[in-house]
């Protein structure tokens, strides 16, 4: 007896085609489903030689899969039942699984030796039940492999199969880990304290961050030949800082931050433009760095819009750098222009506090000094001529009083690494070294003149009446005399006329408080020859800017001033 055909009908509800079916029962086994889970496991048997879809059944995605169109999808589907045993699984899922065409109840995560779920569902099949919701999840296979799985309840109310999807994300989820290993490399270079940095010199505050720099450049770029140069901000000049693979020659290269005829570095230090050179023979712009570069990628440090240096890689291989290496470059030259700008504020950081801390011993001796100045200038005009040796003690004792006062000066200032003064904007920098006498009742006026002058180079020093200034004016040269408008044994009318039967055109300064002047002093002052008055409370700036003005010499075309300024 011949055995019966089998025909497995699914999803058929329409009047015409069940009278087809009827008639088919007593020719054939017919085998009717409802739904596709029914349908499905039906179809695994061996049984059925033909299967016949009802309309309910001719959905788009039935059409797509009857098409062979999933054999083409550009994600791994599969489908899956409660116990997460694979039902089907186009070609894609199949070459991922590593699964033969032809399996029996094989679990995914059986099937899939190799996947480690790292989250954030670690049990997404088990989630997908309970929840009978999507999940997503993240697998990875090793470290260069990643996909994204996503399982999805078919149908509704509780689920029996369940649809996966696997798609590659390596790509993407290492960029990410590069980008997130780029910020913390960024961390690490910029983890620099001023407890860590005292004991260590300029020299060897760049060498620690040259030898960061070029530790992630090679393990986490990958790159091999690295140049880095550093802008001289006022000559312009491109300084190597640190380097990898480069030619000696091309290390020793004189480069500027100029447009053309200084290379790609000058190029993109002139512009603030990364350059992506793919072919080195046919640049115009490129110069020789490392032996048989075929290809260089330039990036600019930059930081608040300034540029601070260039990052240069080059490679043997033509084209060998991608918009991609150069993103990634762009993103660690950041973080490198962080670390430059921080190791340039813990310098002067500390540079600030050494010369800080010898402004303020300056300060506390200079009242002390100024009282040996004023009573041995007394003595020595006093007994000059009576004795030779006494007389030569005294101006041996004036000069070593005020050699204290520069060594201490000097100290602060021999104390902070030279690369590292240029750091320090000069303000005014003529009153360096410009001796200037102030002469005020007031010991604490006096004490300002110090912490206001000393700490700019100028040589100070201090008298609380006209007849103790009139002898430091005679025994020492002065480029200028500050003088309150009433001193003890004078006002300032009567100092400026004796100082200037001394010197003649000595620069006079004189301060006035706001109160009234009943005696008209700086009428009388003005009637002698005073150009400047500086009104109480003094501002410093307006301070400093007279000062400067008194102690510079007149410039071709000015007039003398006839006025008070």
């Amino acid at each position: 007896m011949t055995e019966q055909p089998e025909v497995l009908v699914f999803g058929v509800d329409d009047s015409s085609l069940a009278t087809v079916i009827e008639s088919l029962r007593g020719s054939c086994k017919v085998t009717t489903t409802e739904n596709l889970y029914d349908f499905l496991e039906v179809l695994r048997t061996p049984g059925p030689n033909v299967c016949l879809m009802g309309q309910n059944a001719s959905n788009t995605g039935l059409l797509l899969e009857v098409g062979g169109l999933l054999q083409h999808f550009p994600e791994a589907v599969l489908l899956l039942n409660i116990d997460g045993e694979i039902q089907w699984g186009n070609h894609l899922a199949h070459n991922i699984l590593n699964i033969p065409a032809e399996f029996d109840s094989l679990k995914l995560f059986d099937a899939w030796e190799a996947a480690e779920i790292i989250g954030p569902d670690y049990c997404p099949i088990n989630s997908v039940i309970a929840l009978k919701t999507q999940v997503q999840t993240t697998v990875r296979i090793d470290d260069k492999h990643f996909y994204e799985l996503t399982v999805k309840p078919i149908g509704t109310g509780e689920p029996k199969l369940i649809l996966a999807t696997l798609r590659d994300t390596s790509e993407e989820t290492i960029d990410q880990q590069k980008i997130d290993a780029i910020y913390k490399a960024g961390l690490e270079l910029s983890d620099l304290n001023p407890e860590e940095l005292l004991a260590l010199s300029t020299d060897d505050r760049i060498e620690l961050l040259k030898s960061k720099l070029l530790h992630h450049t090679q393990v986490l770029l990958e790159f091999e030949t690295v140049e880095i140069r550093i802008l001289d901000q006022q000559t312009k000049e491109l300084k190597p800082l640190a380097s990898i693979g480069m030619q000696a020659s091309a290390e020793k290269r004189v480069l500027k931050a100029l447009a053309e005829g200084n290379g790609v570095t000058g190029f993109v230090a002139a512009t603030g433009k990364s350059y992506l050179c793919e072919d080195t023979s046919v640049d115009p712009l490129y110069l020789e760095g490392a032996a048989n570069a075929k290809s260089s990628l330039t990036v600019p440090l930059m930081r608040h819009d300034q540029v601070l240096g260039t990052f240069n890689v080059e490679s043997t291989i033509k084209a060998a750098f991608s918009p991609k290496d150069l993103k990634f470059l762009e993103l660690f030259c950041r973080e490198v222009a962080v670390a430059l700008n921080t190791l340039e504020l813990l310098m002067t950081e500390k540079a600030s506090t050494k010369i800080e801390s010898s402004n303020r011993v300056l300060c506390q001796v200079s009242m002390p000094i100024d009282d040996i100045l004023n009573d041995a200038v007394w003595v020595y005009e006093k007994y000059n001529g009576q004795d030779p040796l006494m007389t030569e003690r005294l101006k041996s004792i004036l000069n070593q009083t005020q050699e204290v006062r520069r060594l201490i000066l000097e100290s602060g200032e021999s104390s902070v690494d030279s690369k590292i003064k240029g750091l320090f904007p000069v303000e005014y920098p003529e009153l360096k070294t410009k001796r200037i006498l102030v002469v005020d009742p007031d010991e604490e006026v006096r004490r300002q003149a110090h912490a206001m002058l000393d700490s700019r180079g100028c040589i100070v020093m201090t008298s609380n009446d006209c007849e103790e200034a009139l002898r430091l004016i005679r025994g020492f040269p002065f480029d200028l005399v500050i003088s309150a408008l009433r001193l003890p044994d004078c006002n300032g009318a009567v100092f400026l006329a004796r100082i200037r039967e001394i010197h003649e055109h000595l620069p006079f300064i004189l301060t006035k408080g706001s109160d009234y002047d009943p005696e008209h002093i700086l009428g009388e002052a003005i009637k002698i020859g005073l150009k400047t008055v500086i009104y109480s409370p003094l501002i410093l700036r307006q301070l400093l800017k007279e000062i400067a003005k008194a102690v510079s010499p007149p410039q071709d075309g000015d007039n003398p001033s006839n006025g008070v300024d």
